[in-house]
């Protein structure tokens, strides 16, 4: 009796524990709605260095985590933590938080280094390089032969008269002037070169019954002195010459007729009544012309740039002994400033291609505006097409994988968002010149059904818009998207990374055929009309290189890059 009455209370304990068991295991899987939280890093965020540390919180603490496709701890109250590398200009940081069919996701674009519109300094400067200098020599040597500087000093040779002899001015005769501008602590070493100068004079002796052309020649007279610049309060900029002084060579006298007592004075002459005097003469025609010029001014332009006032100011000249600078106060949508900013002058650094004739200290930050104020506005569109450019739209991306699946409609819509998270930067060389990078692009396609434009495919793309310089000064726009990520799409059993290949090309093609000639123009246009009146002769402005400012350790100045030109060919 007794065990037959243990059976059952047995057979009752099994059941009750299994009761218990499972009702446990139905506690552990109930489970309430996932939860991901990142509190690092922020949407668009500018890391400074190259590393960026994903963390934040998931709930519930046992779903699991995935950032870029890697599990990551979680700890206990659901707290996670990963450093990754930033090794690009951008990283997409894509985190999933996982438990059963929940899924949560985040997609998070940061940037390496710091925003350049924290330093833009709203101006840049330039600094003219020794070939610059030289080449600039070149153009004030042909200036100078092309103020008459011979005839006016023929007409201010003496000549005498006497009873018996007399000498009469005929000439001055040279080949081209060279000048020669060396970097001075104040200014410019000015060494002007008249070279092969011959003073042609005719001689008459009655009653001898001579009449000969005389001539003294100079290999070289060298006009010396210091070219100090200076920029007036109201913008106009002045060369003044300082300790000029004249030097000749040895004459050399031409009149081998003459010999003997004969010789003697006529030399007597020359000397008393030309060479004595002849340095003052040329002293004083080299300050009349040269002394103090006035070069115009103010020394500025305004062009529009893909639809957006670009304005440049020089506000500011110094000199070194590293060579002559100048400051440019630059406004982008608005008047550049009109007073000195104190930016530093890019340095004739072994990093600069050879040949460069002018370095130009640019900041990022001058690309990252031009880029909001234009370039961003024309990469937003919102269209709605129907018709045949409706269907030439749709055909276009019912090529693409998957689009063979999409409904019919009467026309379709396409939405182009830049996204707020962006950044410019300036590159080594020129090819690109800058890289616009915009992480979050995204494209909205849809097929209108009525009144409504309900989303097919929707995407977002990393873009990146190389800016370079075709033959030095015609700009050009390349496009790449080396990644990307499909937020909505009607058509099932696609290859996403295909999508994402394909359309970037497609992408890339829409933005060709919208812009048309936006882009086509040549910065040789606005370069080479900036003279402002300087006499600089026939400027040919070329970009040749690019390259990143260091500072006094070797260390790269953030965002600022000296831009090689070339001003004349």
């Amino acid at each position: 009796m007794r065990a037959s009455s243990l059976l059952p209370l047995s057979s009752a304990l099994l059941l009750l524990g299994g009761c218990a068991s499972d009702y446990a295991l139905k506690s552990e899987r109930t489970v309430g709605d996932l939860a991901l939280a990142l509190t690092s890093p922020t949407y668009g965020q500018f890391l400074g260095g190259a590393t960026v540390n994903v963390t934040g919180t998931v709930s519930p603490a046992q779903a699991f985590v995935f950032v870029e496709g890697e599990r990551v701890e979680v700890a206990r109250d659901g707290s996670f933590s990963v450093e990754l590398p930033v090794d690009h200009a951008y990283r997409i940081v894509e985190v999933e938080a996982r438990l059963d069919a929940q899924l949560e996701e985040a997609r998070l674009p940061v940037f390496r280094g710091n925003d350049p519109l924290l330093t833009w300094p709203g101006g840049a400067t330039a600094r003219l390089l020794p070939p610059g200098l030289e080449k600039l020599g070149e153009v004030v040597g042909a200036a100078i032969d092309e103020i008459g500087w011979a005839d006016q000093l023929s007409a201010a040779l003496p000549s005498f008269a006497s009873d018996g002899v007399s000498l009469t001015a005929l000439g001055v005769f040279h080949d081209p002037t060279v000048a020669v501008l060396t970097p001075a602590p104040e200014g410019l070493d000015a060494a002007i070169a008249l070279r092969m100068v011959t003073v042609e004079y005719q001689l008459d002796v009655p009653w001898l019954g001579l009449s000969e052309t005389l001539i003294i020649g100079f290999e070289e007279i060298s006009v010396g002195g210091t070219l100090l610049p200076s920029l007036e309060d109201d913008g106009h900029l002045w060369l003044t010459l300082s300790d000029a002084q004249v030097d000749f060579s040895e004459p050399i006298f031409e009149f081998g007729f003459l010999q003997g007592w004969l010789f003697d004075l006529v030399v007597d002459l020359l000397n008393e009544w030309v060479l004595e005097p002849l340095g003052e003469i040329v002293l004083n025609l080299v300050l009349d012309n040269f002394g103090s010029i006035d070069l115009g001014g103010p020394l500025a332009f305004e062009t529009d740039l893909l639809g957006t006032l670009v304005g440049a100011r020089l506000t500011d000249l110094r000199s070194d002994l590293a060579g002559l600078g100048a400051e440019i106060a630059v406004g982008i949508g608005e008047p550049a400033a009109e007073e000195p900013i104190g930016l530093p002058l890019p340095e004739d650094a072994p990093g600069l291609p050879a040949g460069a004739q002018v370095a130009l200290g640019l900041h990022e930050g001058a690309v990252q505006l031009l880029m909001e104020e234009a370039l961003l506005g024309f990469l937003s569109q919102d269209l709605d097409l129907g018709g045949t450019t409706g269907d030439l739209l749709g055909n276009t991306f019912k090529a693409l994988p998957g689009g063979e699946q999409a409904p019919d409609g009467d026309g379709w819509c396409l939405s182009l968002d830049p996204g707020t998270a962006r950044v410019a930067r300036l590159q080594e060389g020129v090819e690109p010149l800058a890289v616009v990078y915009l992480p979050d692009f995204i494209i909205d396609v849809g097929i209108r059904q009525g009144n409504t434009c309900p989303t097919w495919l929707k995407a977002s793309l990393a873009m990146e818009l190389g800016i370079g310089l075709t033959d030095g000064t015609a700009l050009n726009l390349g496009i790449e998207v080396p990644e990307g990520k499909v937020l909505e799409y009607g058509a099932e059993g696609v290859d996403e990374a295909e999508l994402i290949t394909r359309l970037g090309s497609t992408l890339s093609g829409l933005i060709g055929l919208l812009g048309g000639g936006l882009l086509n123009f040549d910065l040789a246009d606005i370069l080479g009309g900036a003279g402002g009146g300087l006499p600089l002769g026939d400027l040919a402005p070329k970009v040749v290189g690019s390259t990143a400012i260091t500072d006094a350790w070797g260390e790269p100045v953030d965002g600022l890059y000296a831009v090689s030109l070339e001003l004349w060919e």
